[in-house]
């Protein structure tokens, strides 16, 4: 394992800032998602990278810069990866929020052939097992993201799937699933 730098992004608003589309929540009948992962992906790539390369010793080439995140942070990793390939050679999603309605059409649009590309999914096998909305579709539409990668191009050796098996929606299974993304990521960089 090379030295990694970890930054961590504290959002004031995940459910607006690491959505990529406006839609209906699927709890609060009087909320909506905002939608506004565009913006927050543009700010990683074009602001918050930009000035950690700036003032660390980083070797800032795509190849060596990853993005992971957790839930909704999964979700956003995928699609920052989708709208900034430039900027992303990395990129993990452990338990991600794939229930969303729209992105695996989304990702189903995208072409993932890019040279240096590895990305890290994960999901717990008990996973929306107690859910009766959209995050039901956990398990079966992560399974699903994951055939959209290597269907458009993402090679079967820089793409690691695994089922946390007894795993649920919990940040003790994130936490315990985590080294071992970064590890598999970042091995031989």
């Amino acid at each position: 394992m090379p030295e990694l730098i970890l930054i961590g992004v504290a959002s004031a608003d995940r459910e607006n800032e690491y959505t990529p589309f406006r839609q209906p929540h699927v709890k609060k009948t009087d909320h909506i998602y905002g939608g506004n992962g565009a913006l927050y992906a543009a700010f990683l790539a074009k602001q918050l990278k930009p000035f950690i390369d700036r003032s660390y010793p980083t070797d800032g080439s795509r190849e060596n810069t990853g993005i992971i995140g957790k839930s909704f942070g999964g979700l956003i990793s995928m699609y920052t990866a989708c709208l900034h390939p430039e900027t992303f050679g990395k990129i993990g999603s452990l338990s991600g929020s794939f229930w969303f309605q729209g992105i695996t059409e989304y990702m189903r649009s995208q072409s993932f052939e890019n040279a240096n590309l590895r990305i890290y999914m994960d999901v717990g096998s008990t996973e929306g097992t107690d859910r009766e909305n959209l995050q039901k579709e956990m398990i079966p539409r992560t399974k699903e993201a994951f055939r959209i990668l290597i269907e458009n191009g993402v090679s079967p050796e820089d793409l690691k799937f695994v089922i946390d098996e007894g795993g649920a929606h919990r940040l003790e299974r994130f936490t315990k699933r985590f080294p071992e993304a970064v590890k598999w990521l970042f091995a031989g960089s």
